[in-house]
């Protein structure tokens, strides 16, 4: 697990991306990264890349750990993964439900 260091800059930019939830809870970096991807508009994912310094390989780390539920839309998950050159995708992480 690799956390995010929370420099005074990144901590007002990360409260505008998880608005809903204490900032520090979203504390791991690639699962901040892909609720970023998921939900956050183009120019935050901009943003962390040029503010930040975040890499495709981080991006790319974030949608190898990403949280079932976190992408809702399968076109936004073969999207980004094709961005980011995974190619064929990732398979769209799914919560399994024990009945």
């Amino acid at each position: 697990m690799i956390t995010i260091d929370y420099s005074h800059d990144f901590y007002e930019f990360a409260k505008q991306v998880v608005w809903f939830d204490g900032v520090e809870r979203q504390g791991e970096r690639h699962h901040f990264l892909a609720f970023l991807m998921a939900r956050g508009p183009r120019s935050a994912y901009e943003h962390a890349r040029q503010a930040f310094g975040f890499t495709d390989e981080d991006f790319r780390d974030a949608l190898r750990h990403a949280k079932p539920g976190v992408f809702i839309y399968p076109e936004n998950w073969e999207a980004w993964n094709t961005e980011l050159g995974i190619v064929p995708a990732l398979p769209l992480p799914e919560r399994v439900w024990n009945t």
